[in-house]
């Protein structure tokens, strides 16, 4: 539903899959203690967030979407604590997710496709089965992530930072920095709403009033608002959600975005679409000059 929590330091969502993963495994398995799912949960969390900060060349650079992937580790992790297993199982674990875990980023540009609701699903699953494996003594191999051909090297062209995953390792948890969705959409549609209802509050104007929405971002918020056509009127739910004209047109109409701003009704209405059309989009000269490095 769009509901999750976000790591705004390295945008990702942690628990994502992690919580369905970890759910799954304890109902099936015999019962846990209340405080050790939550160490779980914990560490397999904080494995997301040190995973996504020791990033030196983002995932989108090869083309893949990072969130279900980064995730599928942390649910491996707080799975294999639940399990327990033993650091050589946790590591053929890793090992074996590592065969099934990808996501493309061509999983942003199909306007017919819903695969992006439910892209959770498949890492969470692959964490189970991972960890199901390396619990009956599948073995993997000795260095999933670091490895000539591991995590690093496939993903991040052998880019990362060390000190990012081991610093304060036990210490410090970046749970206690995760903040979570006020609205069911995009994390990247969630300054442009609290902007549009701010000024919907300061301001006595009629949607109709309305000539043009001028917005501007960073280049990280043009999928939200490409292919223009597409993204003016969404022919999906999930789509809607990841459209900056849709929920920016959304929050000026409603007096709230709730799950109830998207919805096959609200994919045809109008004077939504109409208000939608009127969104222009362009890249910040903060954005452009930053990464002309000037």
């Amino acid at each position: 539903m769009d509901f999750e929590d976000a790591f705004d330091r390295a945008p990702t969502h942690p628990n994502a899959s992690l919580l369905p993963a970890a759910l799954g495994i304890a109902d099936a398995c015999a019962p846990k203690h209340g405080r050790e799912f939550i160490v779980a949960v914990a560490t397999g969390c904080d494995l997301v967030c040190r995973l996504a900060l020791s990033l030196r060349q983002p995932l989108e650079t090869g083309g893949w979407y990072p969130p279900p992937i980064l995730g599928a580790f942390g649910a491996t992790a707080a799975v294999s604590r639940l399990l327990r297993l033993t650091s050589t199982q946790i590591t053929d674990a890793f090992s074996l997710l590592l065969c099934q875990n990808t996501c493309p980023g061509e999983i942003k540009h199909s306007p017919d496709s819903v695969i992006r609701a439910v892209r959770e699903a498949f890492p969470a699953q692959a964490a189970v089965l991972s960890s199901l494996l390396a619990q009956r003594g599948v073995p993997g191999f000795a260095h999933p992530f670091e490895g000539k051909s591991g995590f690093f090297s496939l993903y991040a062209a052998g880019k990362y930072e060390p000190g990012d995953l081991l610093d304060d390792l036990g210490e410090r948890y970046w749970i206690e920095q995760l903040s979570f969705k006020k609205w069911p959409c995009c994390r990247g549609t969630h300054a442009y709403i609290e902007a549009a209802q701010s000024l919907r509050r300061s301001h006595a104007f009629s949607v109709l009033e309305i000539a043009q929405i001028r917005i501007v971002g960073a280049e990280l918020q043009r999928m939200l608002c490409e292919l223009e056509a597409q993204k003016r009127k969404p022919r999906t739910v999930i789509d809607a959600k990841f459209s900056l004209p849709f929920t920016v047109a959304a929050a000026l109409s409603h007096p709230e975005v709730t799950l109830g701003s998207f919805t096959p009704a609200s994919l045809l209405d109008s004077s939504l679409l109409a208000l939608a059309s009127k969104v222009v989009f362009e890249v910040s000269a903060e954005d452009r000059s930053a990464r002309c490095g000037r």
